[in-house]
């Protein structure tokens, strides 16, 4: 797993480290909870896909989540693997100490962080997926909050279409893994995009940041040239011009 580290500058009073969690699909998380609690985050993102059934993996879902609670303020946003949630599941997370955004935001301290939910609703082979646009609406409230605004969107393909001209702080996505193989240092597929996709890791627009995941739907998919990855944001305070 390689740490990928971000430094931004931002309209904050004294810096701020985010930790971009994504892509977990349920695997050990053990050395990822190790890495955190090295790099102290400030806020712990988990912008979508931790698990893939709720049912069949509740308790190290809930184990997980706890784990990442104890270490620093956690905000969880819904990827495709998880469209069958619950209230009780939501619950749950709730319980755990973690903050499930469900078209919503929260204020924290001088931050607002949104979760976009996916819209994207996977079924295994031979159904294969339905999708709709995602819900948009309640982002004209999140765009008039004070403070650096950060929007957990686990769609990368959201981001042009529907929130690259919003006025929002920093995007997080996950969801590529990568681009699953990379050559030239460029992703292969990524589901929504196709071959040869534009986003599937890195920073993009100085405000756009995608993880690579940490862990692939399918165990059995090679990821090649593209390892996991934790991401580590730094924000800044942006100092005026003179």
């Amino acid at each position: 797993m390689n740490i990928h580290e971000y430094k931004l500058k931002g309209k904050v009073n004294k810096p701020r480290r985010v930790a971009l969690v994504a892509d977990v699909h349920d695997r050990d998380a053990d050395l990822l909870l190790i890495l955190l609690r090295a790099k102290h985050p400030d806020i712990i993102a988990v912008a979508g896909d931790l698990t893939n059934n709720k049912t069949r993996h509740a308790q190290k879902l809930r184990d997980t989540l706890m784990a990442l609670a104890d270490i620093a303020p956690c905000f969880y946003s819904l990827g495709n693997h998880e469209y069958d949630f619950t209230d009780k599941s939501a619950r749950m997370v709730e319980e755990c100490g973690v903050r499930l955004l469900l078209d919503e935001y929260e204020n924290w301290n001088e931050l607002c962080i949104g979760g976009l939910r996916s819209r994207s609703r996977y079924r295994p082979f031979p159904k294969g997926r339905s999708t709709a646009p995602p819900r948009l609406g309640w982002l004209e409230d999140f765009e008039r909050q004070p403070g650096y605004k950060i929007l957990l969107s686990h769609h990368p393909e959201y981001y042009k279409p529907y929130l690259r001209e919003r006025n929002i702080d920093l995007v997080l996505s996950g969801h590529a893994h990568g681009g699953q193989i990379r050559l030239f240092d460029h992703g292969l597929f990524a589901p929504g995009q196709g071959i040869w996709p534009e986003y599937t890791k890195g920073l993009h627009e100085g405000r756009f940041i995608i993880s690579a995941g940490l862990a692939n739907t399918e165990p059995m998919i090679p990821r090649l040239f593209n390892p996991t990855e934790l991401v580590i944001i730094d924000i800044e305070k942006e100092h005026p011009a003179v």
